[in-house]
């Protein structure tokens, strides 16, 4: 396993050992299992403390992490491929039963603001901004930008082009 403290970043050459790629990987596996445990932990405080009933979570990133799959490692990676697209988003409302549900659908990051004022009882009217604290209503596609890149990304495909129009 590797033994570095700050994340690799930048291109992977053709001649990398795959055993060190495959390394990089299970580190970043790893870090994703901590921080289900992590919250976990977090979700058992707060059903000891009576909390859980009026308490919601919500735990996204405003990314995802390139680990190699494109030549790539880390923040760097350029091209909107799909693991840089592809983040997570875990709800769990107050009172919920579904301890760490992953919702599995498509979202943006302005739907979170829709889905806060839900979780407090509020509404909004913004067309811009949809709830996602019901499944039923994740979006049916989601786009991204990057520098020059663009991305549109649908429950079956995924499409990313620069402003040139080549497709990557």
């Amino acid at each position: 396993p590797p033994d570095f403290l700050q994340p690799p970043i930048g291109t992977i050459a053709d001649s990398a050992d795959p055993d060190e790629l495959l390394g990089w990987m299970h580190a970043y596996a790893a870090e994703v299992m901590l921080t289900d445990a992590c919250l976990s932990l977090l979700l058992d405080g707060l059903s000891e403390s009576g909390l859980d009933s009026r308490t919601a979570v919500v735990v996204t990133s405003p990314r995802g992490f390139a680990i190699g799959d494109h030549g790539v490692i880390g923040m760097e990676s350029g091209i909107l491929h799909q693991e840089l697209t592809h983040v997570p988003f875990i709800l769990r409302s107050p009172g919920d039963e579904f301890r760490l549900m992953r919702r599995h659908g498509l979202f943006q990051s302005s739907d979170l603001y829709a889905t806060c004022l839900s979780l407090l009882g509020q509404s909004t009217d913004q067309s811009w901004s949809q709830s996602l604290a019901n499944e039923s209503n994740l979006p049916d596609r989601a786009v991204a930008t990057q520098g020059d890149y663009r991305a549109l990304r649908t429950p079956a495909w995924s499409c990313t082009w620069d402003q040139a129009g080549e497709f990557g």
